[in-house]
């Protein structure tokens, strides 16, 4: 197997309103920035409920995202130096998703 092979994952968060989804989604952010690892959030411009442009909890606590129209706009932002891609309320976005985040874990991420 060759050593620069890198296999990634996807982890999906997924409940009722109010499970407390987009509050772990900050969880694991607070844990990637502690283990200094580069990573981007990404929100469908559909969600506005809370924030144009911040992954916000219903406890108010929040994040910079970067908003997207459909799921092939992540792939404008994928360098080679990011380690992990979070997406927050994903059903809004278009069903090219799966593949793209098939093809973003097969890269490692």
């Amino acid at each position: 197997m060759d050593a620069s092979y890198k296999l990634g994952w996807i982890e999906v968060v997924t409940g009722p309103m109010f499970a407390g989804k987009s509050e772990e989604l900050l969880r694991r952010i607070k844990r990637l920035e502690y283990a200094k690892q580069k990573f981007l959030v990404f929100r469908p411009r559909l969600d506005n409920r809370y924030s144009l442009d911040e992954l916000v909890s219903h406890n108010k606590n929040r994040y910079k995202s970067i908003l997207i129209d459909q799921a092939s706009d992540i792939l404008k932002y994928i360098r080679d130096d990011i380690n992990a891609v979070i997406v927050d309320e994903i059903q809004f976005l278009d069903e090219k998703i799966v593949k793209i985040s098939e093809q973003l874990a097969s890269k490692g991420l």
